[in-house]
């Protein structure tokens, strides 16, 4: 791995506190985030821009943290899905929540 400002700057305590401190604490709180934010929830955003997509594609999220995103796909019918995280604590966490996603 070639590490980099940008890598270093999330594999440290930036990423560790943005997982832990600023990142919902669930999936609901994640999509009331969104919610707020542009008026509709992120659940609802990938419904509009994936509503073509086959369920049985292969889907990997780079930088998912803990992976609310690729839990939303899950839920949406999509089961063969990747997250890659250079912090560990939240591929931890990512790991412990979202049993049907490998990380």
């Amino acid at each position: 791995m070639i590490e980099n400002k940008q890598y270093n700057f999330w594999k440290k305590k930036f990423g560790k506190d943005y997982t832990t401190r600023r990142n919902p604490k669930n999936f609901n709180e994640f999509n009331k985030i969104y919610l707020k934010q542009f008026g509709k929830t992120r659940t609802t955003i990938n419904q509009k821009f994936i509503k073509l997509l086959t369920r049985n594609l292969s889907i990997l999220e780079i930088g998912s943290n803990v992976g609310y995103q690729l839990e939303i796909l899950y839920h949406q019918g999509f089961k063969d899905l990747y997250g890659s995280e250079i912090q560990k604590n939240a591929i931890e966490i990512a790991k412990k929540k979202r049993k049907n996603i490998k990380f």
